[in-house]
């Protein structure tokens, strides 16, 4: 699966994707919110970010993304320029 075919997708296929491709990297609270925390996962070449609220217990949000500045919020003491 490519990014841009992963972003057509709904909401919850997205979610879906994410649970039987997508590898665990990392969980991170959230700078907006207390009530909200990050999880990343790798797939294929991309990434994508789950948000995750905590007084809900539901997923609010999927990001998907490449490379720069939402990549970097989670390791920010690694060059992750590719």
């Amino acid at each position: 699966m490519t990014l841009y075919q992963f972003n057509i997708l709904s909401f919850n296929k997205k979610q879906a994707v994410v649970w039987k491709e997508g590898d665990f990297i990392r969980n991170m609270p959230s700078n907006k919110s207390k009530l909200e925390y990050l999880s990343l996962y790798g797939i294929n070449k991309f990434y994508v970010e789950l948000v995750y609220n905590t007084r809900t217990n539901k997923i609010v949000d999927v990001n998907s993304f490449k490379e720069g500045k939402s990549l970097e919020k989670y390791f920010p003491d690694i060059n992750t320029t590719i």
